[in-house]
């Protein structure tokens, strides 16, 4: 493994520790921003966590992101059942 591999792996891998941070259980709901264009990159993704993969979308400016976020939370607020 060249110096190169291991870093990658290592930053991989504490990515994926914080991806887990945010959704916690069945009731929690979150974003997560990737603000490095190697996320776009598909050797960078395939090396996320497999329940993620398939979650990334890839936005070309901010007003394209911040209609998708709004959307996101507006159909999580509207479709999350709270327990408490």
């Amino acid at each position: 493994m060249t110096g190169q591999q291991w870093y990658q792996l290592e930053a991989t891998r504490a990515v994926n520790q914080a991806i887990g941070r945010v959704i916690r259980h069945r009731h929690d709901y979150g974003v997560i921003l990737f603000c490095d264009s190697r996320f776009s990159e598909n050797y960078i993704q395939k090396d996320l966590s497999c329940w993620i993969r398939n979650q990334v979308n890839i936005h070309a400016n901010f007003g394209k992101l911040a209609r998708s976020l709004a959307v996101f939370f507006q159909n999580a607020r509207d479709t999350v059942s709270f327990a408490w």
